[in-house]
């Protein structure tokens, strides 16, 4: 006797713009599969389009036994097993409660929320932007924005590299606790610009070259915290003011 293979379905539907999204899973097969439907009139149309995707799955796999799981009940059961029948040695639809089916249930709404209700995700979307943004200005700017949020000995450490009057050979050390701020405008200038600046901080901060974690890449959640500080710090000032932008928000 062969063994059963599950296939678990489920849809997120919104009856104001008339999309669904259905995911089917199977988990003993590693199959998984998510659509986006359009003008879909109502969410139990949508619960019966996503066990019919894991029908489709199963023919398309050759799976000739197969359960087909899912949790709204006015799926019509009866009608679909008659339909599908030929295709199968052993074909079952059986209902469960939705607390039984939440990894499906999960992957059909993150992905609804994802392609329905893009504005869930505007405020990380608007920060990933702005810091795209600010990478795109004129390195100098950027080095001067950043002086605006240093204390007394990282201004002068940028103003010194941003001024370009200085012999890497006679430049003297400079002690900060805390590296943070170069690292910021380390991750923020142009590839070009980010070799020289770091040639440069390892003569008059040494501590960068220890720092094993001062050229890893920063999280864009980080980088904004900075430049939030520095639009806090001056306020009416705006470090991008009459500068050109070119960039595109990816």
């Amino acid at each position: 006797m062969k063994t059963n293979t599950f296939f678990i379905s489920d849809a997120s539907y919104c009856s104001l713009t008339k999309i669904a999204v259905i995911a089917s899973l199977c988990p003993i097969r590693n199959i998984q599969k998510t659509l986006t439907l359009k003008n879909i009139d109502s969410v139990n149309k949508a619960e019966t389009l996503a066990v019919l995707l894991s029908i489709k799955l199963a023919i398309k796999y050759k799976i000739k036994n197969a359960v087909f799981i899912y949790d709204n009940n006015s799926v019509d059961r009866l009608l679909i097993e008659n339909i599908f029948q030929s295709s199968f040695d052993c074909i079952q639809l059986l209902w469960v409660k939705r607390d039984l089916i939440k990894s499906v249930d999960k992957l059909a709404r993150d992905t609804f929320r994802e392609l329905v209700f893009p504005v869930e995700r505007t405020e990380k979307s608007l920060k990933n932007s702005i810091v795209n943004i600010f990478k795109q200005y004129d390195d100098n700017l950027k080095i001067k924005a950043a002086m605006k949020i240093a204390n007394k000995k990282e201004y002068k450490v940028l103003e010194t590299f941003l001024n370009n009057r200085y012999r890497l050979e006679s430049l003297h050390e400079v002690k900060l606790k805390n590296t943070g701020l170069m690292k910021f405008v380390y991750q923020t200038l142009s590839d070009e610009k980010k070799k020289k600046f770091y040639s440069y901080l390892e003569k008059v901060v040494p501590k960068v070259k220890t720092t094993k974690q001062f050229k890893q890449y920063q999280k864009y959640e980080v980088l904004y915290t900075y430049i939030e500080n520095i639009k806090e710090k001056v306020f009416l000032y705006n470090p991008f003011k009459n500068v050109k932008n070119t960039a595109s928000i990816s």
